[in-house]
């Protein structure tokens, strides 16, 4: 609790333009009071609305050799849209949730906000941090879903929606699973599964690209 203290407090001061210390030069210059996550750890505030409207948020994860990152996609709102790796993160699941638990953030700037991944282990973890059972410490990315669960029982997630997509549509090598794939969307979606497919794969190559840089 005191570290989160500190964190909060150099996060507030690297706030203030005025306020030219080291120390707050290096957390603007590293961007850690602008990342959602390590922001809402720091000051346990989710960001305000901004938006008087629906959002749609589009979140992937990527891995090659060792290496794993994520991307978030907001379409339409470009301040909002995050593609990066993470420090000692080569477990492509990890990059998954972390994506989906930016975008669940980053959705409270809108009035309603649905949130597309295509990692089913995503989802189902964001599920299970809403049940009442025991988390084991030794579960596979327990302070993630415990970061979950704590937004879930603070009814901060209210406004959010989630939906699982169907991943590749696009770009598929097989012309035949493209088509089950769309079909499939068409049936979850209707009238928004180009809108929906679109987004996704926008996500999809940001995470590739932040994977390679």
């Amino acid at each position: 609790p005191q570290n989160v203290s500190k964190m909060s407090e150099a996060v507030k001061r690297a706030d203030d333009p005025k306020i030219n210390d080291d120390i707050s030069n290096i957390i603007r210059n590293k961007r850690i009071n602008t990342h959602p996550i390590l922001r809402m750890l720091a000051t346990g505030q989710m960001p305000n609305k901004r938006f008087d409207e629906m959002g749609r948020i589009y979140t992937d994860g990527s891995k090659k050799g060792n290496r794993a990152a994520y991307a978030v996609c907001a379409p339409g709102y470009d301040g909002l849209n995050f593609a990066g790796t993470v420090i000692g993160l080569d477990d492509i699941d990890r990059a998954e949730l972390i994506a989906l638990l930016h975008a669940s953030i980053i959705a409270s700037n809108f009035r309603e906000a649905h949130v597309y991944s295509d990692s089913q282990y995503a989802l189902d973890a964001r599920l299970k941090a809403a049940e009442e059972s025991v988390l084991k410490r030794k579960e596979p990315n327990y302070d993630l879903i415990l970061l979950f669960r704590e937004l879930t029982r603070d009814q901060k997630l209210e406004n959010v929606q989630f939906h699982k997509v169907m991943a590749h549509c696009l770009d598929s090598k097989d012309e035949k699973e493209r088509k089950r794939r769309k079909e499939i969307m068409h049936k979850w979606f209707g009238t928004s599964t180009s809108q929906i497919i679109d987004g996704n794969d926008r996500a999809d190559k940001l995470a590739q690209w932040a994977c390679d840089n």
